[in-house]
């Protein structure tokens, strides 16, 4: 269980983030259909996104900080993950 500050200290860094340009292609799930990338599902079983994170953190998803920090550090995997053998466009 994590103390209101810590999500206080979450969610003022949350926001933080997804206000850089740079976080722009993680906002939304990859819409992989339209991006043509077809085996996405294939490779990438738990797609995740900052959207996502924030709407499970406001809706009270999550029992812990911990769980969120999860979810965000899962989709840096899942882009390393994807991107790994020169798939980047």
């Amino acid at each position: 269980m994590s103390t209101a500050e810590e999500w206080d200290q979450f969610k003022k860094v949350l926001n933080k983030v997804m206000g850089w340009s740079e976080a722009d292609p993680f906002m939304v799930p990859v819409d992989w259909r339209i991006l043509g990338l077809s085996d996405y599902p294939e490779i990438i079983k738990k797609p995740m996104d900052l959207g996502t994170v924030k709407s499970r953190m406001e809706s009270e998803q999550y029992s812990s900080v911990q769980k969120a920090l999860d979810d965000i550090r899962l989709i840096w995997s899942n882009c390393k993950t994807y991107n790994q053998d020169g798939k980047l466009q």
